[in-house]
């Protein structure tokens, strides 16, 4: 509903601001509202009945069906049984998202590639080889290590044969009454522990006398002057050798308490018993005298005066049981023994 203020024509033109000329507004029209009460009036007067509101019937709600039939209304677009079916155009596919990561990868590659052969390729093709030469450092040459005589490892000779050893053509027992037993002894290494390890200490409750003969690889006996130097060298030197014969006779007396060894040597025809005699000391300050036994006889005692077969005699007794070291002379015999008992059965075997 319009006011009935009014304003002038010169305020009623629009301004474009395009300096064009103002729009004039339509003319003023006289417009009066429509209401329900001016319609009724209106069809009375064209001769229209009484005329009632419009109530309009409410419709059953589609969510709560009232029959079966209205539970289940097949789509209108759904063609009638036996009609050609309509073709159904196949979805119009979605146009593929295009991936930002693979041009990434693939573009990093290409530069670690070309990183690599740019410098395990090209670089060293283009850099001189004489750079690298200045560039690698200096290889230090250390002097030849010196070995000490400390150091050095010891050398092992080789164990001396017993081919080596003196021999002689015949042997003959000096006994005059024979030994219980002969035995050859085959000595192949020219050293003290072989030739124990060849005699071999025995035990056996009935005393034994044996006479033992030690031969080498070919059969031929060891001589004086080739046995007694493996025994005690130092006693026996070449100066002490040249008093005896080349041929002697070795025995063993074997009892409960061990294997006892002895040996009787014959002075030469040109040789006194005084000449020897003196240097019979030598031979009891010796350390090596103790290699007339077959095991070891443990400590020494002190050398003193005794008597085999009332011939005087020197004696020493070691902290074994039964080892006593002794020497005697019967006219141009010597009796060397480790044991009293066998001393005195070899001179009387020997016919003292």
């Amino acid at each position: 509903m319009y006011n009935d203020y009014c304003m002038p024509d010169e305020q009623l033109k629009i301004d474009t601001g395009e300096g064009e000329v103002p729009l004039a507004p339509p003319s003023s029209q006289n417009l009066d509202a429509r209401t329900m009460e001016s319609d009724l009036k209106s069809l009375q007067e064209t001769g229209g009945q009484n005329v009632k509101s419009y109530t309009p019937t409410p419709t059953p709600s589609k969510e709560e069906p009232t029959s079966r039939e209205q539970m289940f209304e097949p789509p209108s677009d759904i063609p009638p049984t036996g009609a050609a079916p309509t073709a159904v155009p196949p979805p119009t596919p979605l146009p593929k998202k295009k991936s930002k990561i693979g041009p990434v990868v693939a573009v990093t590659v290409l530069i670690i590639a070309a990183a690599a052969v740019g410098y395990f390729i090209v670089y060293p093709a283009l850099v001189p080889s004489f750079i690298e030469e200045e560039i690698a450092p200096p290889v230090s040459e250390s002097p030849p290590e010196v070995i000490s005589p400390e150091q050095e490892p010891p050398i092992i000779p080789p164990a001396p044969s017993a081919l080596n050893l003196p021999t002689i053509e015949t042997h003959l027992s000096y006994f005059t009454s024979p030994a219980d037993s002969v035995r050859q002894a085959v000595l192949v290494i020219a050293d003290i522990n072989s030739f124990h390890e060849t005699v071999g200490p025995r035990t056996g409750q009935t005393p034994t006398f044996e006479e033992i003969v030690v031969e080498n690889q070919n059969g031929r006996v060891i001589a004086f002057s080739g046995l007694m130097p493996l025994l005690a060298p130092a006693f026996f030197n070449p100066n002490v050798l040249g008093y005896f014969e080349n041929d002697y006779t070795l025995y063993a007396y074997t009892n409960s308490q061990g294997t006892w060894l002895g040996v009787i040597a014959k002075l030469r025809n040109d040789v006194d018993v005084s000449a020897i005699q003196n240097q019979m000391s030598g031979f009891q300050r010796d350390p090596d005298n103790r290699n007339f036994f077959l095991a070891d006889p443990g400590a020494m005692g002190v050398w003193r005066d005794g008597a085999i077969k009332d011939k005087p005699s020197s004696i020493v007794d070691f902290e074994r049981n039964d080892a006593t070291l002794s020497y005697a002379w019967f006219d141009k015999y010597l009796i060397l023994s480790t044991n009293l008992n066998g001393a005195a059965e070899a001179a009387t075997r020997l016919g003292f």
